[in-house]
């Protein structure tokens, strides 16, 4: 997995870094914000594209001279040095730190029966390919024993005195689409299918027949190997919801005339009498879905090595619910132990990505700034810096008014704990109701745009008459209000429970408890706020007077959504949460 990422003088990025805690992260910005920028430099690091002049940082005052790219993976760390050199040339070198459990599995892999039963042929592929990572050099015509010996060496040397291996391209693979990849389904085809299996089609016996045919044999056996998985997947009848006479996919590949070595693939879509189905004069929306498929089929194929897949802007011309149906897919991929890094400026994908996971992107002085969002407050700000605020109030399937934010904060924590997704991505939009002068205005737009039965209302039991109005303006259904508490949201839950949430909260935290917050304490806070009419969350504070951690609403909601289990929940919001909104 790629932890981390330090990324100098190129481009707009003068000086960043990003560290990656989760299998999938999602980066954002306005255009030209540097989103791609940092992709490119990834690739630029592990030897997938290449560094030109025009990729060094420009400043008003002079042009750097160098680029610095520095790649920290779980085995590994990468570092990228780039200069310029004359006529416009650019020096690279990249050198490598492998972990000594990296080193060790080399070894121990030698020694397994896997590696015995290989043929010559695939053993001499990997130790030649393991010594050069290593840092050795193998002979062309060193024999099998002779490459072995030389593979041993490297590693107790390795082990002995870790160092610094200059390396051309990094043991890692990285599959890079854009948006564009999306239209060319050939392509995409190549790079999710085949890119990662296309140095087995050298592991070649010289001895056994021409190398071009031997080469050509190769390749017709990864075709047959890359169509079969593909099949197995189920994808033609995925494919088939959008071409509805598919029937079969044909995958060719020929080799091609030097200096290219990659295979040239060719791919076609044919219906039950075997003729082709031309998928070029189909639309773009067309190609995305079946693009779609096909990715959904290569997210169940696991991966042999470690891989990182990045899209850059995949979202372009996606329709909303296509859009959070590439989300699932690529989360389908980090199940399936690979890396995604995705930029997007969906609101939809934003929505129903957790805070935690994304970075934004800004621009100033053609200085790119990074920063990560921390809340979903600041995912709300985000969708206003990029002009897409509430677009997603268009396409959703369901409406949760609540009272305000303790019920805002306390209901995204805990669909997203017992539902297993966030509740942006089930297309359910939680707002605070209006202020009774704001209704009238409120339902003629709301009414407008959404049918009453799709309304939801979470509310204390002492509501007012304002809620009454707002209820008969949207003429919502009485089965789809939901009464909590006697007089506000927290008196819902039991002393025991108010408790535990809070003491583990300012564990989890590393916190002291206070000594008065007792569950004896809390019950008499209760019994006086019942007596005396006032709100019995103020008087919850004082039990927690001279705590580490200010008891505030919102953060009582936070710890009784991370910590309540569905057992504690009170009836009204498990009628809601888990029997409505989890299973609607």
């Amino acid at each position: 997995m790629l932890t981390r990422v330090i990324i100098k003088n190129f481009r707009s990025l003068h000086d960043i870094m990003l560290t990656f805690e989760t299998a999938s992260t999602v980066i954002v910005g306005e255009n030209d914000s540097g989103k791609s920028a940092i992709f490119h430099a990834i690739l630029a690091a592990t030897g997938k594209r290449e560094v030109d002049v025009n990729d060094f940082t420009v400043t008003p005052d002079d042009s750097k001279e160098y680029i610095f790219i520095s790649l920290k993976f779980s085995d590994f760390t990468l570092d990228a040095h780039f200069s310029r050199g004359s006529n416009d040339n650019v020096d690279t070198k990249r050198v490598i730190r492998y972990s000594n459990d990296f080193v060790n599995n080399i070894a121990i892999y030698l020694d397994s029966d896997e590696y015995i039963s290989l043929g010559n042929a695939e053993k001499k592929f990997f130790l030649r390919e393991n010594i050069k990572l290593l840092g050795g050099k193998a002979g062309g015509n060193a024999s099998l024993s002779t490459l072995h010996d030389k593979l041993k060496e490297l590693i107790a040397e390795y082990l002995s005195t870790p160092q610094d291996i200059e390396i051309s391209n990094a043991p890692v693979d990285i599959v890079y689409l854009d948006g564009r990849s999306f239209h060319d389904i050939t392509n995409f085809i190549f790079q999710m299918a085949l890119q990662e299996r296309l140095s087995d089609v050298w592991y070649i016996d010289t001895e056994q027949g021409n190398l071009s045919d031997l080469i050509q044999d190769n390749v017709d056996k990864l075709i047959a190997e890359a169509k079969s998985k593909i099949l197995d997947t189920g994808v033609v009848e995925k494919i088939a919801m959008y071409l509805p006479n598919v029937n079969d996919i044909e995958l060719d590949a020929k080799l091609p005339s030097l200096p290219r070595i990659n295979p040239l693939l060719s791919v076609l879509f044919v219906d039950a009498s075997g003729s082709k189905i031309d998928i070029d004069k189909m639309g773009d929306g067309t190609k995305r879905r079946v693009t779609l498929a096909l990715l959904e089929a290569n997210a169940t194929i696991a991966s042999e090595r470690e891989r990182v897949y990045i899209f850059d802007e995949p979202d372009t011309h996606l329709h909303a619910k296509a859009q959070l149906q590439l989300l699932n897919i690529l989360y389908q991929f980090t199940e399936s132990g690979a890396q995604v890094l995705l930029s997007t400026h969906s609101p939809f994908i934003i929505n129903a990505t957790k805070p935690q996971q994304i970075y934004l992107l800004k621009k100033k002085d053609n200085h790119s700034i990074v920063s990560k969002l921390t809340s979903a407050s600041a995912s709300a700000s985000l969708m206003s810096v990029l002009g897409v605020a509430n677009v997603d109030i268009l396409f959703s399937r369901v409406f949760l008014l609540v009272e305000g934010q303790t019920e805002e904060i306390f209901i995204h924590i805990l669909f997203d704990k017992l539902c297993g997704t966030s509740i942006q991505s089930r297309f359910i939009r939680v707002m605070r109701r209006p202020g009774n002068t704001d209704i009238p205005r409120f339902a003629e737009i709301l009414s407008d745009i959404v049918r009453p039965e799709i309304i939801y209302i979470l509310t204390d039991n002492d509501a007012s008459a304002e809620l009454e109005n707002l209820i008969n303006a949207l003429s919502i259904p009485s089965e789809n209000v939901f009464f909590i508490g006697t007089n506000e949201f927290e008196d819902a839950f039991s002393d025991e429970v108010i408790y535990n949430s809070w003491k583990q909260y300012l564990e989890s935290r590393q916190l002291p408890v206070p000594s008065s917050w007792t569950i004896e304490s809390i019950s008499e806070i209760r019994s006086q706020a019942t007596s005396s009419g006032q709100k019995f969350s103020k008087l919850l504070r004082t039990l927690n007077a001279g705590g580490a951690a200010k008891l505030t609403k919102p953060s009582l909601a936070q710890a009784l959504a991370e910590y309540c289990t569905p057992e504690d929940l009170p009836i009204v919001l498990k009628q809601l949460i888990i029997n409505t909104l989890c299973e609607g």
